[in-house]
């Protein structure tokens, strides 16, 4: 029998894009998972934290950015399937009008840096991240399963 052929325990994840134009903001992961690789900003979910209260938080913590619950867009989630558990992962997007006046800041899990939308680097980022990350520049409902 697979080893994805069971039901592992899920867990609930975040991961949060912030765009402005035809820009998207990325971190640079410094330490833990996904070292050296591009995301958005997000990770698990507290105990007793819904979905989008783990996003707003996630995303203060890795960068800085304040946004409120109105101002994300949940475009739908990621199951990624593992031997030991499913790691469900819901999208977020937010977009930003005047990115002059945000106070963006480097953590010590993330640097944040602006992409322009045709120089976003799919090479440094997770192997699914240039299936689907066109569906977050166009606000496009997503739903998908990946397996490693």
């Amino acid at each position: 029998m697979s080893e994805f052929n069971r039901n592992p325990p899920r867990k609930l994840f975040t991961l949060v894009f912030v765009k402005s134009r035809n820009r998207l903001l990325l971190g640079l992961k410094k330490r833990g998972f996904g070292v050296g690789k591009w995301n958005g900003f997000g990770g698990k979910v507290d105990q007793g934290e819904t979905v989008i209260e783990g996003a707003v938080r996630e995303l203060q913590e890795e960068c800085g950015l304040v946004i409120p619950i109105t101002n994300l867009n949940h475009l739908g989630c990621i199951v990624y399937k593992d031997v030991d558990y499913d790691r469900e992962v819901h999208i977020f997007t937010t977009e930003i009008k005047e990115v002059k006046k945000l106070n963006i800041i480097e953590s010590d899990e993330m640097c944040p840096k602006w992409f322009n939308f045709n120089e976003i680097p799919y090479d440094r980022m997770w192997d699914d991240a240039k299936h689907w990350t066109n569906y977050v520049l166009t606000d496009t409902k997503i739903g998908c399963y990946v397996f490693f």
